[in-house]
């Protein structure tokens, strides 16, 4: 390989350990005690007045969104994806942009640690691959966590299908009360899963972030004892 060129490999390795250590110490934390102070995703959706008020919160939400649509055909602009599709709910929708940052976050960060560890996976030989299954472990563990990410925006995709097809219902047969009733059950499903989503998330973090520390160095040095001492 050409001189050159290795050298910017290296540099490329170099920057991805940083990279990795710095989300590892810094970013990681700082997200764990994010996730689980902020109150944006925690409101009271579970009120029973809420609730026992179904009718009039779907008659209300029915007539703005007939209201916007008249709007929208006098007057077309771009606007905000909350403001732009009134055919969503949009306590929804806010819940989801904040959890869909999160999980691109979290896609990205794991991502570069993912790469550092699997990077620093020596070569195959005999004999002491105790710090070499520590590192698979760990790359498994992240490898989860990075689908329960991903999962959001399948089950998000799911739920606007279904609530498409059941708001033409609403509007086709408005003298059907159950589906009315459907819709803002789907809702308000809705707004709770993605309030787990975004606990499990804080979770995955501190479960990942506890196997990472306790097993930090086997990562880094995976053949440096000879000893094969306890996992975990």
């Amino acid at each position: 390989m050409d001189i050159q060129l290795d050298s910017k490999v290296q540099k490329l390795f170099r920057n991805t350990k940083k990279e990795a250590f710095e989300i590892i110490h810094e970013k990681i934390p700082n997200k764990i005690i994010e996730l689980t102070s902020n109150e944006k995703m925690y409101p009271n959706y579970k009120s029973s007045q809420k609730d026992l008020h179904w009718k009039e919160e779907v008659e209300k939400y029915l007539k703005q969104t007939e209201t916007k649509q008249k709007d929208n055909q006098k007057k077309r602009k771009k606007e905000s994806l909350i403001e732009e599709d009134q055919q969503c709910n949009s306590e929804v929708l806010s819940a989801y942009q904040i959890l869909k940052k999160e999980a691109l976050d979290m896609t990205e960060m794991l991502g570069i640690v993912k790469q550092y560890i699997q990077l620093n996976i020596p070569k195959i030989s005999d004999g002491n691959n105790f710090g070499v299954g520590v590192q698979e472990e760990v790359l498994s563990e992240i490898s989860r966590v990075e689908k329960n990410g991903l999962f959001l925006f399948e089950t998000v995709t799911k739920y606007f299908l279904t609530r498409a097809k059941l708001l033409c219902k609403v509007k086709k047969h408005p003298e059907i009360e159950d589906y009315k009733r459907s819709l803002y059950e789907l809702d308000q499903d809705q707004i709770f899963n993605l309030q787990i989503t975004y606990r499990d998330m804080a979770q995955d973090y501190a479960v990942l972030y506890d196997l990472i520390m306790k097993n930090l160095e086997k990562l880094k040095n995976p053949r440096s004892e000879a000893h094969l001492p306890t996992m975990f």
